[in-house]
C-alpha cells in the first residue's frame, strides 16, 4: 500500500514538473513573438510623436500667422521651418502637403533642430514626401538620438532589432532603447522586458525583465500589462 502511494506521489511529481515545463514553454513562445512583432510599431510611434508636434505647432501659431512663419522659415529659422513643415504634414494654414513638408523638415534638420531630425526620420520611414528609405530614416534618427531624443532612440533601437535600415544587431538594440527607457519612453521599457525575457542582446533575466514591463504597465501600455499577466505577475 505504501508503495502505491510513493509510485502516485512519484507520478504527481513528474506531471507538475511536466506540466511547469510545458507552461513555461508555452510562456516563452508567446513572448518571443514580441521581439519581431511588437516592437515593430514604426506607425503607433508616429502618431504619438506627431501628435505632440501637432500641438507644439498649434502652441507656436498662436504667436505669429502663417505669414509670418514662412517669413521666418525663408529667413532660415530652424524652429519656424519645423513648424513650416508641421503646417504642410497637417494641412493647417496652407494646404496638405508631405513633399513641402520634408523639404522644410529637412531645412531645420540640416541645422541640428533635433525635432525636425526626428519628423524626417518618420516620413523616411513611412514613406511620406518621400521614397520610403529606412537606411535614410536611421540615419536622422541617429542624429536626434545622440542628441538625447527619446523617441528617437527607441526608434533606432528598433530598427536595429528589426535589422531596418541596418545590420540586425540586439545589442545595439537594447543600448538605445535603455537610452530611451531611463527617460520614461513605454515602449522602450516594453521592449527591454522583452529583451531580458528571452535573452536577445543582453544576459536573460526574468527579474530585470519583469521590472521593465512594471514601468511600461505604469504607463497603460497593453502589451506590458498582458506580459505581466502571462508571467502571473502584476
Amino acid at each position: 500500500m505504501k508503495s502505491k502511494k510513493k509510485f502516485l506521489a512519484f507520478l504527481i511529481l513528474i506531471f507538475t514538473l511536466i506540466g511547469g515545463w510545458f507552461t513555461q514553454k508555452i510562456v516563452d513562445k508567446v513572448l518571443d513573438k514580441t521581439i519581431g512583432d511588437s516592437v515593430d510599431v514604426f506607425l503607433e510611434m508616429s502618431f504619438d510623436s506627431m501628435q505632440k508636434s501637432y500641438e507644439a505647432m498649434k502652441e507656436y501659431l498662436v504667436k505669429n500667422t502663417p505669414q509670418q512663419v514662412e517669413m521666418k522659415a525663408e529667413k532660415g529659422d530652424p524652429e519656424a521651418q519645423l513648424n513650416l513643415g508641421n503646417m504642410f504634414y497637417f494641412g493647417e494654414g496652407v494646404k496638405q502637403d508631405y513633399e513641402e513638408a520634408v523639404k522644410w523638415y529637412r531645412k531645420a534638420a540640416e541645422q541640428g533642430l533635433v525635432q525636425a531630425q526626428y519628423n524626417l526620420g518618420l516620413a523616411y520611414a513611412n514613406g511620406y514626401g518621400v521614397k520610403q528609405d529606412y537606411a535614410e530614416a536611421v540615419r536622422w534618427w541617429r542624429k536626434a538620438a545622440e542628441q538625447g531624443n527619446a523617441d528617437a532612440q527607441y526608434n533606432l533601437g528598433t530598427a536595429y532589432a528589426n535589422g531596418d535600415g541596418v545590420r540586425q544587431d540586439y545589442e545595439e538594440a537594447v543600448k538605445w532603447w535603455h537610452k530611451a527607457a531611463e527617460q520614461g519612453n513605454a515602449w522602450a521599457q516594453n521592449n527591454l522586458g522583452v529583451a531580458y525575457h528571452n535573452g536577445d542582446g543582453v544576459r536573460q533575466d526574468y527579474a530585470e525583465a519583469v521590472r521593465w514591463y512594471r514601468k511600461a504597465a505604469e504607463q497603460g501600455l497593453v502589451e506590458a500589462i498582458e506580459a505581466l499577466k502571462k508571467l502571473g505577475k502584476r
